[in-house]
């Protein structure tokens, strides 16, 4: 009599399958699904009932790996930095996670935690690699003790300098390429990479009355006086050769102010606006993540169509220990504004957004106090942190 023998065959996993079906997604030029695909298998795996006790531990590093790399090629090093510090925080035993992560968080600004990942830098190239850009940031000399020929370094040094300055690290590049290494090729090799000088730190001396007679004749905007008192408060925390992200309708009247930064402008579409402008919706910057030292909205939440939405959007181009700066429109200016603002909604999305340390200020539009329910213009200041 014929008998059967059942065999438990063995499942593919989800990472497996995700992997799969995002290699094939891509290869048909459907890059957004193929990442969303392992968004969703990283989602299931952090799911308890999902895991069993053997599973996981690999594949979740790998789809990790895919969805980090993925944002670092968008220029997105926060949230690179996000996605590896999941990973790296369940213990996982492979070295590419943390150097990884290393990288990203260099790119992220956060300095001090890539030189704590790459502590023991022979762990791997990459790990030496990151520690010796970390440490060309911060005037240190990285010895690699021979771990590869002076070739490879130049190139894996030029791979990682190249993530980082998509990521708005251009000053790490000029930082190596001042370092004085004592590397043939390796000019030549950084030559094709954008690279800017990192900030001094200086603060500038700026006199209010050199530059309130021009702020006066081109802002349209609301606060008068007010708004004066604040762009000039502004420029002067803005030091020496900082990025600043510089959202206004009005660009002319801060522009003067802000001579001694590196300044990107973008301005809402509108009737009368300058056709030679840059143009992005508050909710949609168009910029990468965590690239501005200084983000200044000046009279520009009232051009969005979700506030809120454009708050989170202020949050996220600001970087590391970046300051949001904000104006807009209080419930006393109700006649002369399309939207106004009060500080309790403000203040709730702000810190709904991840900043922190923001209170805003009532103002007239003569500069004076002013109770919430009748200032002309809010304003404050946040500040965002990424760890």
């Amino acid at each position: 009599m014929p008998f059967h023998v059942s065999h438990k065959q063995a499942a593919e996993t989800i990472a497996d399958l995700s992997l799969t079906l995002a290699d094939a997604l891509l290869l048909q030029g459907h890059r957004q699904k193929a990442l969303r695909v392992l968004e969703l298998a990283a989602e299931t795996a952090e799911t308890p009932e999902s895991r069993a006790p053997e599973e996981f531990t690999e594949h979740d590093d790998r789809v990790a790996l895919r969805r980090a790399e993925a944002a670092l090629e968008d220029g997105d090093a926060p949230l690179a930095a996000r996605i590896l510090a999941t990973a790296w925080e369940t213990g996982t035993p492979d070295p590419r996670i943390e150097s990884q992560l290393a990288l990203a968080s260099l790119g992220a600004g956060l300095t001090e935690v890539a030189l704590a990942l790459t502590e023991k830098a022979t762990t791997s190239l990459e790990h030496a690699l990151v520690r010796l850009i970390a440490g060309a940031s911060r005037g240190e000399v990285v010895d690699l003790g021979g771990m590869a020929s002076p070739t490879e370094i130049v190139f894996g040094l030029r791979s990682l300098l190249r993530t980082l300055a998509h990521c708005g690290r251009t000053d790490l590049v000029d930082a190596v390429a001042t370092a004085g290494l004592s590397l043939p090729g390796i000019n030549t090799a950084l030559a094709g990479i954008g690279r800017t000088s990192a900030p001094t730190r200086n603060f500038m001396p700026i006199r209010i009355d050199d530059v309130r007679k021009a702020f006066q004749a081109h802002w349209k905007g609301p606060g008068g006086a007010a708004a004066a008192n604040w762009a000039w408060t502004v420029a002067r925390d803005v030091t020496e050769g900082e990025s600043v992200l510089l959202l206004t309708p009005c660009p002319e009247a801060f522009l003067p102010m802000l001579k001694h930064a590196r300044v990107t402008t973008l301005s809402p579409r509108r009737e009368g606006t300058s056709p030679d402008a840059r143009h992005a919706a508050p909710e949609a910057l168009g910029v990468g993540a965590g690239r501005f030292q200084h983000v200044i909205a000046a009279h520009w939440l009232g051009f969005a169509t979700s506030p809120e939405r454009a708050v989170a959007e202020l949050a996220r181009v600001a970087a590391h220990e970046g300051q949001v700066h904000l104006l807009c429109a209080g419930p006393g200016d109700a006649a002369g504004a399309d939207l106004t603002f009060s500080p309790r909604v403000l203040s709730r999305w702000v810190m709904q957004a991840g900043l922190s340390g923001f209170g805003a200020v009532c103002r007239f539009d003569t500069g004076l106090p002013a109770e919430p329910n009748l200032a002309h213009v809010l304003i404050g200041c946040a500040l965002r942190r990424l760890a």
